[in-house]
């Protein structure tokens, strides 16, 4: 069983990036999914927003790390409590991306 406050605080990180990597001009759009395959429940965000650049994204996860500089970039613990909870829950964490076309992430949990 997933412990409901911890994955509520990711998916609050995850719908909050969405709002605030949103392109510019547009309304911040996030679409939220949940589906199971081998054992696990993923739960995917995905948004239609700036995008990371790939030589970002494998540092994301990690506490303290951003993409750039500037507010809407915050102190980095975001990705990373999202991370530390899938971990948490037998799980992962991960990205996919592309500069202008919006990031997808994906948190999987052990279990129904």
């Amino acid at each position: 069983r997933c412990a409901a406050r911890q994955v509520a605080l990711a998916l609050a990180h995850l719908l909050g990036n969405a709002a605030a990597f949103a392109l510019p001009g547009t309304p911040a759009q996030a679409v939220i999914s949940l589906a199971h395959a081998d054992g696990m429940a993923v739960l995917s965000v995905a948004d239609r927003g700036r995008g990371i650049e790939p030589r970002d994204q494998a540092h994301l996860f990690r506490l303290f790390a951003t993409g750039g500089r500037g507010p809407e970039y915050g102190a980095g613990v975001g990705l990373a409590i999202c991370r530390a909870v899938a971990e948490g829950h037998g799980g992962r964490a991960w990205l996919e991306s592309a500069p202008g076309r919006g990031t997808t992430v994906h948190l999987s949990f052990a279990g129904q």
